[in-house]
C-alpha cells in the first residue's frame, strides 16, 4: 500500500507508517535503570573475611615449650677448681673446692586478648549481608592475633626500658614477657649502647646486669649504637665465641631484611647456603622421621635461619644466635578460651570471649647465647 493509498491524516499515522507499531517509543525521553539508580543496586560483600595482616609468630614457635614445674632455678656461676692439680708422690691431698651457686627466679605472665559480639549482630548474621558467622570469625581471628602478640612481646627491644618487663623484684611493670633482646644482653652492651634504662644496668629476672661482666652476660657483637654493615666475619666471630663458651646454637632468629643481607653476602662470594627441613613441634610432639612434613629453610653453619617480622631492628633487624637447650618458654597454663553469652555474666546482651596464656621466657644459661646488633 502506497502512501497515497494509505490516507495519512495525523502525525501519529505518519510515524506508524515509517517506524512501525513501536515507533512512538523512540521519541520518548530515556530513563535507564543503572547501578547508580537510588535503591536499585548495592554491593554484596559476602561472608568471607580476608586478613590483610602478617600474623606469623616465628619467634614464639622457635622456642621450645616446657611445663612450668617451679618458679626458680639454680646456676653455677664460678668454678670451684680453677686449674689442674697434680701432687708429688706421697704428698697430702690438695684442699677441696666448691663452685659458686646462685638462684634465679621469675613468675609466669598472663597474656590476655578478648572480643565480644552483640546479640543483634549475631541474629542478623544469617539474614543480612554480614561477615559469615561473626562469633566464629572473631574466635578464629583473635586466636591467631593472641599468638602473634606473644610473638611481638618476645621481639621487643631492650631499649624500651622497663616498660612492662622490669626485674622480678620490682613491684611495677611486670606484666609482659622478657623479650629475647633483653635476655640475650650484657653489661658491656648496656654501657656502650646507652640504654638509659636504669643507669648502666640491664635488669633481667631477679638480678641486675651491673658492675662487671660475668655469668649473666651473653656474647654481644655491637658497634656502640652506630650501625655498620653486616659481614660474614661478624657472624662467624659470634659463632666462634658461643662455641668457645660451650654453646651449641640451635637456631638463628632475624628479620626478613637481614636474612636477605646474609643471602646476598653468600651469593657475592659464590657460596650457597645449604637447606634443612624444619619440623615444627607442638607441646613436645614432633613429626615422625620419614613423613613428608615441615618446611625448607636456609641455614648457616648448619643452623636454621628463621625470620620474623617482630625482630628488634636497628637500620635492619638484629641477629640472635640461640642455644635453645637453655632458652625456652615455660608454660604454666596453655592457651585457653573462655566464652560466655550469659547476659548476667557479661552484663550485656552479647557474647564475650577471652584467650588466656600463662607463661614466661626462661634462660638457664645466658653465657651461650649470642646477638649481633647495630646493623645496616
Amino acid at each position: 500500500m502506497s502512501k497515497n493509498q494509505y490516507k495519512i491524516r495525523t502525525m501519529e499515522e505518519l510515524e506508524q507508517y515509517y517506524y512501525g507499531a513501536q515507533g512512538d517509543m523512540l521519541l520518548k525521553a530515556d530513563a535507564p535503570l543503572l547501578t547508580s539508580t537510588t535503591g536499585a543496586w548495592q554491593t554484596i560483600y559476602g561472608k568471607k573475611v580476608w586478613v590483610s595482616l602478617n600474623q606469623e609468630a616465628n619467634i614464639f614457635n622457635c622456642l621450645p615449650r616446657i611445663p612450668w614445674e617451679h618458679s626458680g632455678w639454680r646456676m653455677i656461676t664460678t668454678r670451684g677448681v680453677t686449674s689442674g692439680t697434680g701432687i708429688p708422690e706421697g704428698n697430702a691431698l690438695p684442699d677441696t673446692a666448691k663452685p659458686t651457686f646462685t638462684t634465679v627466679s621469675e613468675y609466669p605472665k598472663t597474656i590476655v586478648h578478648g572480643f565480644d559480639v552483640s546479640e543483634v549482630e549475631d541474629v542478623l548474621s544469617d539474614k543480612d549481608d554480614t561477615i559469615g558467622n561473626p562469633w566464629e570469625t572473631m574466635l578464629e581471628y583473635t586466636g591467631k592475633e593472641h599468638i602473634e602478640m606473644i610473638n611481638q612481646n618476645l621481639g621487643r627491644s631492650v631499649s624500651e626500658g622497663s616498660a612492662g618487663w622490669s626485674k622480678q623484684s620490682s613491684t611495677a611493670n611486670r606484666e609482659n614477657l622478657h623479650p629475647i633482646d633483653q635476655i640475650v644482653a650484657s653489661y658491656a652492651e648496656s654501657v656502650a649502647c646507652g640504654w638509659g634504662n636504669s643507669g648502666a644496668t640491664a635488669d633481667c629476672y631477679n638480678f641486675l646486669r651491673s658492675g662487671s661482666s660475668d655469668y649473666k652476660d651473653s656474647y654481644i657483637s655491637h658497634n656502640s649504637n652506630t650501625d655498620r654493615d653486616l659481614t660474614l666475619n661478624i657472624i662467624d666471630t659470634c659463632f666462634n665465641n658461643i662455641w668457645n663458651r660451650g654453646g651449641n646454637p640451635k637456631v638463628i632468629i632475624t628479620g626478613y631484611d637481614t636474612l636477605m643481607r646474609i643471602q646476598q653476602l653468600l651469593q657475592s662470594q659464590q657460596r650457597f647456603q645449604e637447606a634443612a627441613k624444619v619440623i615444627p613441634t607442638f607441646n613436645g610432639i614432633q613429626g615422625v622421621e620419614g613423613v613428608e612434613a615441615g618446611f625448607m629453610v636456609a641455614t648457616y653453619h648448619g643452623v636454621p635461619i628463621i625470620p620474623s617480622h617482630n625482630v628488634t631492628t636497628d637500620t635492619v633487624s638484629r641477629v640472635f644466635i640461640l642455644d635453645t637447650d637453655y632458652l625456652k618458654m615455660r608454660v604454666a597454663k596453655p592457651t585457653e578460651l573462655f566464652i560466655s553469652k550469659d547476659p548476667l555474666i557479661v552484663d550485656a546482651f552479647k557474647g564475650q570471649g577471652y584467650y588466656r596464656t600463662m607463661l614466661e621466657s626462661m634462660c638457664t644459661n645466658f653465657w651461650v647465647q649470642g646477638k649481633i646488633r647495630d646493623l645496616k
